[in-house]
């Protein structure tokens, strides 16, 4: 479940992300803003950056990006 899913349509995408999780839906004061999404762009240095990638290795995919 990509977060530019969630910022689409969050009271929806909420339901199916906790729906997943198996916990309980409620609303949160928490949401995902497609605007703030550019901001994780170019944050980490490429040394930084490869070492996440290694380590979230099976997660990534699993979010549904390459």
């Amino acid at each position: 479940m990509k977060a530019e899913d969630l910022a689409a349509d969050w009271p929806g995408q909420r339901r199916a992300l906790f729906e997943r999780l198996d916990v309980d839906d409620f609303a949160t004061p928490s949401t995902f803003q497609s605007h703030k999404l550019t901001n994780r762009n170019d944050q980490f240095d490429d040394e930084t950056r490869e070492f996440i990638e290694e380590a979230l290795g099976k997660v990534i995919p699993a979010m549904g990006y390459e």
